[in-house]
């Protein structure tokens, strides 16, 4: 109380021009808190609402990568069923097979089977390479048909070059490839 009153006598001692400067002075400490409190307002809402957006972009990035490594997983778990389905799937038999079935043996120049580490622990790749000569677009997109049929074979490269001998012939390099399932 005892402040509060010597408040009260400092006022009514002062004249008319010191009570308007006191009052100027106040006024002026007042605003200026105000605008300082608004700015540091509006700038934490700014600093939040930019760590919002980053957590959103993290959140968002986080959920693509967990939907990725599901459908890896999904599609890891149908490798696998398809390679248990068929342990003894050699893909050079599966060709010469489908060649016969097509009547291509004769249209073949030469093929070799090589097996290649992935990356992964579990499977191998066993890659065919093949040659054609005098084939013509009928015939390859037949052979393609019935490759892309088996899901256990899929095409890595194919090479068509026109043949010299006759206009309408082709010289075809397929390579077919297939996991084969890591032993030891």
């Amino acid at each position: 109380m005892n402040i509060i009153e010597k408040v009260k006598e400092f006022l009514e001692e002062l004249d008319t021009k010191g009570f308007y400067k006191y009052v100027g002075i106040f006024t002026g400490i007042l605003a200026i808190l105000t605008i300082f409190m608004i700015y540091r307002f509006y700038s934490n809402v700014d600093f939040y609402n930019r760590n919002i957006r980053t957590l959103n972009n993290d959140r968002e990035e986080v959920q693509e990568l967990l939907e990725k490594a599901a459908a890896v997983k999904q599609q890891k778990k149908d490798v696998n069923e398809m390679l248990e389905a068929d342990p003894n799937f050699k893909i050079a038999g599966y060709f010469k097979d489908i060649l016969a079935q097509l009547n291509l043996e004769s249209k073949q120049i030469s093929s070799t089977v090589t097996t290649q580490e992935r990356g992964e622990q579990d499977y191998n790749e066993s890659i065919l390479t093949a040659k054609f000569g005098d084939m013509n677009m009928k015939e390859l997109s037949e052979l393609l048909n019935v490759l892309e049929q088996n899901k256990r074979v899929y095409t890595k490269e194919l090479e068509i070059q026109k043949t010299r001998k006759s206009p309408r012939a082709i010289e075809v390099q397929l390579t077919i490839a297939t996991l084969q399932p890591r032993t030891g």
